[in-house]
């Protein structure tokens, strides 16, 4: 059976702008565990398990997420998927992919780059199921996505 290239390539600067750290840390139960600290919200460590509640910060603004425990790790959304999954970040991005049904991104080969805003709207691919999607995450609050916008 012949894969198809969107198996193969990732743009990962869509899957970021797509996909917000809200999104990903209530699909982990994180979220309802954050308290409100400033412009941040702080928790335990879901990486290694801390103990500290304030080890863990995240800022839904900016997409951005730091461990001020052990792990002392942080970044984007893709960087937290693939340390709490312990893949590398190209897998990460193939999950959030299948898991928020970003099947219409485009894939980007190398050396070629996406300088065109919006040009994920130009797909058609699973309009319909993406639409079922975006309603569901709305009505949770947890959605961003720039299709809907």
């Amino acid at each position: 059976m012949k894969k198809d290239k969107k198996d193969f390539w990732v743009n990962y600067k869509e899957v970021k702008e797509k996909v917000s750290l809200k999104m990903v840390l209530e699909r982990y139960h994180v979220l309802d565990t954050m308290k409100p600290s400033g412009n941040n919200y702080t928790c335990c460590c879901p990486i290694h398990k801390g103990t500290n509640s304030r080890q863990f910060s995240a800022n839904f603004e900016r997409n951005i997420w730091q461990c001020f425990g052990d792990c002392q790790a942080g970044g984007n959304v893709l960087d937290f998927v693939a340390q709490i999954e312990n893949v590398n970040i190209r897998k990460a991005a193939l999950m959030l992919r299948d898991w928020y049904l970003l099947g219409n991104i485009s894939p980007v080969e190398p050396g070629t780059a996406t300088n065109e805003p919006n040009s994920h709207k130009k797909t058609t691919t699973n309009k319909p199921l993406m639409k079922v999607s975006c309603i569901i995450l709305h009505f949770y609050d947890l959605h961003n996505c720039k299709l809907c916008q």
